[in-house]
């Protein structure tokens, strides 16, 4: 069953009739098929998208109009205002994209998780396999060949391209199934805008992000034997023994950014760093993996939590609140504007809930 985003007027869903199926919507029923996936409306609520099978074929229904019957169909991807649409499609043994009803070149796989639309969806991007390597098609333009290609994404506005890369294999065998094992990528690279990085030991992808002025793109990056690091338009920031949850935030204004340094793997202080300056350490940085540490809506203000010995508190701009039992599980401080702050706080096995209207000018 599906529901549009701010459409509730409108319900579709999939039905069986004896050996056939069919979709209905608005109470309307569709033509029959000997099967139907799960109808899917477009984010704006205006187009309805299922996948239909019949006979010996596989087509994209959209708005109730059939499209072009493939062997197989993969998962489809609208932008995101909904006006456009894109899903892989197998004829054969090869692999292809169609978008608004144009289909790309052709390929031996294509990544269906590394799909994406630019945010004004004027463009699309994939990963595509040719052979053994992989590489990235954006706006049907061919990327370098890599032995690994994913965690493509675009700017905010839509102007500039990353993605993840793989270098190299080794045979890694299992130590649990002698004989069994698999191929492990040797180095990983970032590729920003057609330009390649230095090759790193690993690159943790799914870290990749753009600033909110498009300007910056960053990522944590690992290198044996000498830890972890934030990596900023290709630059390598200071060495830690790791970046905690190897994520690095970009302030929603602006280009400031911070991220979690841990001194050592093991039992191992805790400190923000904030656009390269190192902040006081603590034994803990907790909070959610989403939403901790936090900017402010400005920009201007960080707040997370942190525990020194078995006490919790709060830290804003390098001020600390109180000291506290603990904090309910993935909990944030969340801010009430650029200068207003309230967070939720155990003591005494009492469920605090603390407003500060008015934070202190920050040091």
């Amino acid at each position: 069953m599906s529901l549009p985003n701010g459409a509730g007027s409108r319900l579709a869903y999939a039905a069986t009739k004896g050996r056939k199926q069919c979709i209905v919507a608005g109470g309307q029923e569709g033509p029959e098929c000997d099967s139907v996936s799960r109808p899917a409306f477009s984010p704006d609520g205006k187009h309805l998208v299922y996948a239909a099978s019949a006979g010996k074929g596989h087509c994209m229904v959209v708005d109730g109009r059939e499209g072009k019957a493939y062997d197989a169909l993969g998962r489809l991807t609208f932008s995101p205002d909904g006006q456009r649409l894109a899903y892989p499609a197998r004829r054969g043994d090869k692999w292809l994209v169609v978008v608004d009803g144009q289909e790309g070149k052709s390929y031996d796989a294509v990544d269906v998780d590394s799909r994406a639309f630019s945010p004004d969806g004027r463009r699309v991007a994939y990963a595509a396999r040719r052979g053994k390597k992989w590489l990235a098609a954006v706006d049907g333009q061919e990327g370098p060949e890599y032995d690994a290609v994913t965690n493509i994404i675009f700017s905010p506005d839509s102007r500039r391209v990353a993605y993840w890369a793989g270098k190299g294999t080794v045979w890694v065998e299992s130590e649990d199934r002698p004989g069994t094992g698999e191929f492990r990528i040797l180095k990983n690279v970032l590729v920003v805008d057609g330009q390649e990085s230095k090759e790193h030991s690993s690159i943790e992808r799914a870290t990749l992000c753009f600033s909110a002025d498009s300007q910056h793109v960053a990522c944590a990056a690992y290198d044996k034997d000498q830890g972890e690091c934030a990596l900023v338009d290709g630059q390598e920031g200071p060495r830690h023994g790791g970046i905690h949850w190897s994520k690095i935030v970009f302030s929603p204004i602006g280009a400031r950014r911070l991220y979690v340094a841990v001194s050592q793997k093991h039992n191992g202080t805790y400190a923000v760093v904030l656009d390269g300056q190192q902040a006081k350490p603590y034994d803990y940085i907790g909070g959610s993996y989403m939403d901790s540490p936090a900017f402010s809506p400005d920009g201007r203000r960080v707040a997370y939590e942190a525990r020194r010995g078995k006490a919790w508190l709060v830290v804003v701009d390098d001020q600390e609140t109180p000291e506290y039992d603990s904090f309910p599980l993935d909990s944030n401080p969340t801010f009430d504007g650029p200068d207003g702050l309230h967070f939720l706080a155990l003591r005494d096995s009492r469920v605090l809930l603390v407003e500060v209207p008015k934070l202190p000018q920050a040091k």
